[in-house]
């Protein structure tokens, strides 16, 4: 066999792998889209996604703001909409004018702490320095 045959046929097990790994991946994708397409955050992400929450659209973002609180409502901690700091800018005219915008979304959970158990069970290796002494590591 020849040199350019033997490229030919590399080629050719080239474009048959690609084509096999296509398939795969479109039958994968396929079923990622099916299985997304049957849970309820699918509409969710659309129901988000039809909303204009452009950065001056204000009515939109405070839908969107809306939105998210009641989707997130149900993580544990705290949840509330807060007002941003005021902001200026330079209108076209060269003068300066106050800009709004929408409310920040914060969510604030506390760590919870480990009981005694836990900490026992994971014990802090010290820190040995360059000397071999041990080094109290804070």
């Amino acid at each position: 066999m020849s040199f350019r045959d033997s490229y030919e046929v590399h080629l050719e097990a080239r474009r048959a792998r690609a084509a096999l790994q296509g398939e795969l991946l479109a039958g994968l994708a396929r079923a990622v889209v099916e299985r997304a397409g049957a849970g309820p955050m699918l509409d969710q992400v659309l129901g988000w996604a039809a909303v204009n929450s452009g950065s001056r659209n204000l009515a939109g973002l405070e839908r969107m703001a809306d939105l998210l609180v009641e989707a997130f409502s149900a993580l544990p901690g705290l949840i509330r909409l807060e007002r941003p700091a005021t902001v200026q800018s330079v209108d076209p005219t060269g003068c300066m004018i106050e800009v709004e915008h929408g409310r920040h979304l914060v969510l604030r959970v506390a760590a919870q702490r480990l009981d005694q158990r836990d900490a026992r069970q994971r014990p802090v290796a010290p820190h040995v320095g360059r000397k071999g002494k041990q080094n109290k590591r804070f």
